[in-house]
């Protein structure tokens, strides 16, 4: 039988400390998951795809936890102008717009805001969208935030749902949804269509 070449055991070698790497990541893992973690069969991607899962994983679960609000000040340098100080409807479109966009400068994206007026839409972000958790992406990732406004409900709609069914579900979600449905309607406003949005994300 013949002895296996230098190139051969330099290929094994890489491939056992790979190995162990693996193992090292995936118990780092383990021990900061709180709960279970569906792996969703990552055992038969190859090893290098393997290995990158899990550090990204890894990078997630030891993230800093902060607030979006403290995100935008500490990330982009912004601080929303208060609701309260804006006097007209002008001030208020400028002061979501300029909110919006430095939202999206630190990969945040906001959606489904067209049944809100500017002034709800801007209370909403700053009363509750910016106070919510979040953890700091690590330096030079590519993680996206998404902020679903409608999510955000309303005393009547605690949950949202309604106003999703209403004015964003498709037929097809609003045919199969196990309860009553509110009729369709035209959202009062039309703004998604122009907000920044994540590369890729629909």
């Amino acid at each position: 039988m013949p002895e296996p070449s230098e190139n051969e055991e330099d290929e094994e070698n890489r491939l056992i400390e790979q190995a162990l790497r693996l193992g090292d990541l995936r118990k780092d893992v383990m021990d900061r998951v709180d709960g279970p973690f569906a792996e969703y069969g990552t055992g038969n991607l190859p090893m290098d795809t393997q290995e990158a899962f899990w550090k990204h994983i890894l990078a997630f679960e030891s993230a800093e936890d902060s607030t979006i609000g403290g995100r935008l000040q500490k990330e982009a340098g912004f601080v929303p102008v208060d609701p309260n100080d804006l006097r007209n409807e002008d001030e208020v479109h400028a002061a979501l717009w300029n909110l919006l966009h430095a939202l999206a400068s630190i990969r945040v994206f906001v959606s489904t805001t067209d049944h809100l007026s500017d002034s709800e839409l801007y209370r909403l972000l700053c009363y509750g969208a910016l106070e919510s958790p979040t953890s700091v992406p690590p330096p030079g990732s590519e993680w996206n935030t998404h902020i679903p406004a409608h999510e955000y409900g309303t005393a009547d709609d605690p949950d949202g749902t309604q106003a999703y069914l209403r004015y964003y579900a498709d037929e097809e979600m609003r045919a199969t949804w196990p309860d009553e449905v509110p009729p369709k309607e035209d959202p009062p406003y039309d703004r998604d269509r122009f907000l920044p949005d994540a590369p890729g994300y629909d």
